[in-house]
């Protein structure tokens, strides 16, 4: 009668234990997640992300807000926030505007957004921000070393989100991870973390996507800059 009872207690653990064998065998590998990834963003067309990102030096952090819409062709809205500063760059595709609301000044280029050199002649940041994003379109070619770590749940805004943990090693050192949407295959999150060099510590650097809009309509008017009251337009930025 006790074996009985033992075995009563011990059968559904073991049951419990083995579906999970079996829905963890019937994942995707970590080269089909990310050849599903790259699909993703090699077909957006039109796109709005609104991320943060965190880098972390030791105990110091840093945090910035960063939104970007792009509408093919050139059509560009990148707006970043950190503590101490705000940037806002426009591009209508063939006008560029750059915006510093502390400074209230701004600039006017003719150009698109990735194209333009300003007129003190630095290269626009805008490719930088977009590769944060559209980097993603060739995470396929990454799949030699990834590994599928596991599964997670995120919380972006009001939903909940199931997603595959991807984890790439760097030949550097350097690790990235990715938090994958099981279902629409976006990126939600991704961390990379730095390789040790001598005695510096480099940063880990986090982006959590707040929201996502994938080949959606994007209003005209976003894509545009009335500059506000009592700013001042300048050829370039001291």
């Amino acid at each position: 009668m006790l074996s009985q009872k033992l075995a009563l207690r011990i059968l559904p653990l073991f049951l419990c234990g083995s579906l999970r064998l079996v829905c963890w065998a019937q994942q995707p590998s970590a080269n089909e997640i990310l050849k599903r990834v790259s699909e993703t963003y090699r077909g957006l067309q039109n796109y709005r992300f609104v991320a943060q990102e965190i880098s972390q030096v030791g105990s110091h952090s840093s945090i910035s807000r960063i939104a970007l819409s792009v509408a093919n062709p050139g059509k560009i809205r990148l707006e970043v926030k950190d503590e101490d500063h705000t940037l806002l760059i426009v591009s209508d595709g063939k006008t560029k505007w750059t915006y510093l609301p502390g400074r209230k000044q701004y600039t006017v280029e003719v150009g698109s957004g990735d194209e333009v050199v300003s007129a003190g002649g630095r290269k626009s940041v805008l490719p930088v921000y977009r590769s944060w994003f559209e980097r993603f379109r060739n995470v396929s070619d990454d799949s030699a070393t990834a590994v599928l770590e596991s599964e997670d749940r995120l919380k972006v805004g009001t939903n909940v989100i199931a997603c595959y943990v991807v984890k790439i090693p760097r030949q550097d050192g350097s690790v990235d991870e990715l938090w994958t949407d099981e279902d629409r295959y976006i990126v939600w999150r991704s961390r990379h973390v730095s390789a040790s060099v001598g005695e510096g510590t480099l940063p880990t650097i986090t982006v959590n996507v707040l929201d996502a809009k994938l080949n959606t309509e994007l209003g005209k008017s976003i894509f545009h800059f009335d500059p506000p009251d009592n700013t001042k337009r300048v050829r370039s930025f001291e």
